[in-house]
């Protein structure tokens, strides 16, 4: 090897170690990025992947759980309060949440029945129980 060869790769490696220790030496973006995706049925309609409790479970919940002395405010409500309404369950607890979030509130207790997951039947179950 020649003078002039080694020279030329010494140049490189000082090169190389430079640049690996300016990478080293930068800061590093570190947000985490929550990436979330939709799932739709085959008429096009948004499908819920989450599991839920099925409705027989949730009505032995029902029957088992001591009746709520207090009514609760769904517009005021944080997750765990809503948690203890009969049928509400934490995933359906966090829509009502975000349902709240999104259109400013709930102005009658009736509007409880466009959050997804709460139909007439579940609503007539809560309905002695909570408030706006």
């Amino acid at each position: 090897m020649t003078r002039r060869s080694r020279r030329g790769l010494l140049i490189m490696l000082v090169i190389s170690i430079t640049v690996c220790l300016i990478q080293l030496c930068q800061e590093v973006d570190a947000t985490v990025y929550t990436l979330t995706r939709a799932y739709y049925d085959a008429e096009g309609n948004e499908v819920d992947i989450t599991q839920e409790a099925p409705v027989e479970e949730q009505e032995q919940q029902q029957e088992d759980d001591e009746p709520l002395e207090l009514l609760i405010n769904i517009n005021t409500a944080d997750i765990d309060a809503l948690d203890q309404l009969p049928g509400i369950g934490p995933v359906l607890a966090q829509r009502i949440i975000d349902y709240r979030e999104a259109y400013g509130g709930f102005i009658a207790p009736e509007e409880l029945m466009e959050v997804k997951g709460v139909g007439e039947k579940l609503y007539a179950n809560l309905s002695p129980y909570i408030t706006v």
